[in-house]
């Protein structure tokens, strides 16, 4: 349950599923605006207990506040309209059970290995692909960039980005004005 809304929500935020599972209610922001946002915060981790919440995302220079697309936004309004308790941390996507109600990340990776097993997407989706598809999808527009794109993604420069996120246009900018100038 909500696996698809909590999919909507990474893609259209680039957010780390760790990030996604511990969004909590206090962190969304202008869901009946134009423009809402989500902060993160916070993220799930593991220790030797188990599963636990972290109040501090990856790094220190994660914690950002994200504007998120209109697809994630309506996400969020189906994850509202269900009206799961949210537990101590009032979690956007809580587990129906389990410990604090934290949903496991590896339930999430579950579902999306059945949801594509036999088909063409089989051997290479999985989770951190969303991040890599919005990273790509802003880097490469006209409006985004590199830098751009790593602060969307919660890292401190762009070379981690560049490096293991954005996949470079291979298409050149269009300067056939210039070319035909040499005519």
């Amino acid at each position: 349950m909500q696996q698809a809304e909590i999919i909507d929500v990474m893609l259209g935020s680039a957010i780390r599923i760790g990030e996604a599972l511990a969004l909590r209610w206090s962190r969304v922001n202008g869901l009946d605006t134009d423009h809402p946002t989500i902060t993160i915060d916070a993220t799930l981790t593991r220790d030797d207990t188990g599963l636990i919440f972290s109040e501090m995302p990856k790094t220190s220079g994660s914690t950002r506040e994200v504007r998120i697309s209109s697809f994630a936004a309506d996400a969020l309004r189906r994850a509202a309209a269900v009206g799961l308790d949210g537990g101590p941390h009032d979690l956007v996507f809580p587990s129906l059970r389990g410990r604090d109600l934290l949903r496991q990340p590896a339930a999430v990776r579950d579902w999306i290995t059945r949801l594509v097993q036999g088909t063409q997407w089989e051997e290479w989706t999985g989770t951190h692909l969303f991040r890599k598809t919005a990273a790509t999808a802003v880097a490469n527009s006209d409006s985004g960039g590199l830098e751009i794109a790593a602060k969307l993604l919660g890292h401190a420069g762009s070379d981690t980005a560049r490096k293991h996120y954005v996949k470079r246009a291979t298409l050149t900018p269009d300067v056939t004005n210039i070319l035909d100038s040499f005519e």
